[in-house]
């Protein structure tokens, strides 16, 4: 039971890089195989007498450039056109096919739609190939015996007795004479239809071959299909892996900023953000994540003992910074902490849209006293800044002291300060430096997305920090990418569940109690 769980928790891991290539595949092989109905093939064998063949492309056929002469021959518009009488239409070439198998063997095709006549027009269209290839060696050997049997006329009309010398040419106009008539009987064979006396001949009758029909024609094409589609996103997949490495294990994450990674942030795949904060769907059920034991022990490990601001950075962008800097708000406000979330992400405003936070024209305040700026989030009393948009706000925060004045006002409303910050890599003029808020803080994490953050990218925003004397705490690592097997046969529960509760609920609990290594 085991294995078939890990089998199929990795087919659920793999479905993207080769399941939906795979059925892209199937569909293109499926409308290829529609647009292309059952083709017969007319077959037809023909047999060289290579050695009594005169001329260099009949000698050897084999040889290099002469596939190309031959199949001049036999596309040659006169050749198709005599053959296709039978078929009550015109031949392309595109119907025709050719094989040498060696000097003495050659094989000619025909496709068509439909059987009837096709092998009347394969014989024909072997045997006007015939004459097209032997016709001009045909007219060369004629040529050749009219001037032998010349020079043997001439030789024989000087008076007696020859000399030595034109008694060994009469000889050798003899038996040349002898030859090129040998050569043109087998060529006039040819033309006369005589079988195995021709130079060039059937040596078989023609055959007609049915195609694949019916079910097992779309079963063939749908699966080759799929085959294809999926060798080549795992193709595609490996290749990517290969040029552009990317973070895949805690290991790498360490190995690749020099940094402890503290922890994961698992994978959520029903999260939702709304209003109210970030809920997951499990079964129906509301569950708030900051209650999961993962979100727990990240929360003890950056928030314990926290003086000052925590600012959550990611290398590139949508590696889950924002996810992480909202859970931990959350987890904080839950266990009764006067708790600010603070969202500096100017280059993606998505959480301020998602917890409705308005538009972000606030300035900072002149007096003490409660920040009607602050907007509360959920039930336990997080508030959230949203990203500013007033200009003149924008340039106070880019000016030298706008930032460490806006995190005083902070404090003074709230025992723990998250930031979420613009991407390290956003470094246009519209986004606050991400290094400039780090700086500011008291604790800094950097967030890298297994299977999606490049280690170049995760190496360089480590050092950056680092460079710039930020107390870079750790790494975490989302594994939104690379869940875990239990994971993701939760998650297939789920879409089963819609179809068959009851087996839904079944692979649910049997993932709950087996084994299941990652």
């Amino acid at each position: 039971m085991t294995t078939f769980l890990i089998a199929l928790a990795e087919s659920w891991r793999w479905r993207r890089i080769v399941g939906i290539p795979a059925l892209l595949g199937a569909l293109l092989a499926g409308y290829l195989a529609f647009i292309n109905p059952p083709q017969y093939t007319g077959r037809v064998l023909l047999q060289l007498q290579a050695d009594a063949a005169r001329a260099p492309l009949l000698q050897q056929i084999t040889a290099p450039g002469h596939r190309q002469a031959l199949w001049a021959a036999l596309t040659s518009p006169d050749v198709l056109a005599d053959s296709a009488a039978a078929l009550g239409g015109d031949l392309q070439p595109s119907q025709v096919n050719l094989r040498i198998l060696n000097d003495y063997l050659l094989e000619v095709g025909v496709r068509a739609p439909k059987a009837r006549g096709l092998a009347d027009v394969t014989e024909t269209l072997g045997y006007n190939f015939i004459q097209a290839l032997l016709a001009p060696e045909r007219m060369r050997v004629e040529q050749l015996l009219a001037e032998a049997q010349g020079e043997l006329i001439r030789l024989d009309a000087l008076p007696a007795p020859l000399d030595e010398t034109q008694s060994a040419q009469r000889a050798r106009m003899l038996t040349a004479v002898a030859q090129l008539q040998g050569d043109l009987r087998l060529l006039n064979a040819a033309f006369a239809q005589q079988g195995s006396q021709a130079l060039l001949w059937f040596a078989d009758n023609a055959v007609v071959q049915e195609p694949l029909q019916g079910p097992l024609r779309w079963l063939l094409w749908l699966g080759l299909g799929a085959l294809l589609g999926g060798a080549f996103g795992l193709g595609q997949h490996r290749l990517n892996a290969r040029w552009y490495p990317v973070i895949g294990t805690p290991a790498q994450a360490q190995a690749a900023s020099g940094m402890p990674v503290i922890g994961t942030l698992p994978w959520l795949p029903q999260l939702s953000v709304g209003p109210n904060g970030s809920v997951v769907d499990a079964n129906g059920k509301a569950l708030s994540p900051a209650e999961f034991s993962e979100i727990s022990r990240l929360s003890r490990g950056l928030l314990r003992n926290l003086r000052g601001p925590l600012v959550v950075v990611s290398p590139s962008g949508g590696e889950g910074a924002s996810t992480l800097a909202l859970l931990l708000a959350e987890k904080a406000a839950l266990e009764g902490k006067k708790t600010v979330l603070l969202d500096l992400n100017l280059k993606n405003r998505n959480l301020s849209t998602a917890l409705l936070l308005g538009e972000g024209t606030w300035a900072l305040p002149t007096g003490k006293g409660a920040w009607s700026a602050l907007r509360p989030v959920g039930q336990h009393g997080l508030k959230a800044l949203p990203a500013p948009r007033h200009s003149a706000t924008l340039q106070t925060l880019a000016d030298q002291g706008g930032v460490p004045a806006l995190l005083e006002v902070l404090q003074q409303q709230a025992e723990v300060v998250v930031l979420d910050t613009s991407p390290m890599a956003a470094t246009n003029r519209g986004n606050i430096d991400a290094v400039t808020l780090a700086s500011q803080a008291s604790r800094v994490v950097l967030v890298a997305e297994a299977g999606r953050t490049r280690e170049e990218a995760l190496k360089e925003a480590a050092d950056q920090l680092l460079l710039a004397g930020v107390a870079l705490h750790g790494v975490v690592l989302n594994m939104r990418q690379r869940p875990s097997r239990r994971h993701l046969l939760a998650h297939f529960a789920s879409y089963v569940g819609w179809v068959l509760p009851s087996a839904g609920h079944a692979l649910r609990r049997a993932s709950l109690q087996a084994n299941l290594p990652d």
